[in-house]
């Protein structure tokens, strides 16, 4: 069974999604922070939707920027997912913590609708003069 670029590329984006996702899982459980909740089931909810939003971004990201060489989701989702893993491994803050709990869904955003403007803008350029247009980088 032979699989295409695509194929491949989108299983590296879930790897890298799935990658991203627990390491901020394991960040969590294993900082000194204490992390807690009126009830159990809140609490795995809030770990869980921060594992999936976490790997949703490392993911799209990857797969924007290997399938359209897209810039902008590549900075900003990379970026995130970096700072805020770094800061909850090595920096034990609250602050990260609460960022990394709450603020994955503005970082999606920011990487889709920044990807969308990038993408309308180099096909526009790319109608324009012929150049610049999203493409995969293999």
């Amino acid at each position: 069974m032979t699989y295409s670029r695509s194929d491949e590329n989108r299983r590296t984006a879930v790897a890298i999604g799935v990658a991203a996702g627990l390491a901020s899982l394991v960040g969590l459980l294993g900082s000194d922070i204490p992390l807690t909740a009126d009830q159990p089931f809140v609490l795995v909810a809030a770990l869980a939707a921060t594992s999936l939003g976490v790997g949703s971004v490392g993911t799209v990201s990857w797969y924007l920027f290997v399938e359209q060489s897209l810039l902008v989701p590549a900075v900003a989702g990379f970026g995130y997912v970096g700072v805020v893993t770094a800061g909850v491994f090595l920096g034990q803050q609250p602050a990260a913590v609460e960022t990394l709990l709450t603020k994955w869904l503005y970082a999606a955003g920011v990487v889709l609708a920044g990807g969308a403007v990038e993408y309308a803008v180099r096909r526009g350029v790319q109608r324009a003069v012929g150049r610049l247009g999203p493409r995969p980088l293999h």
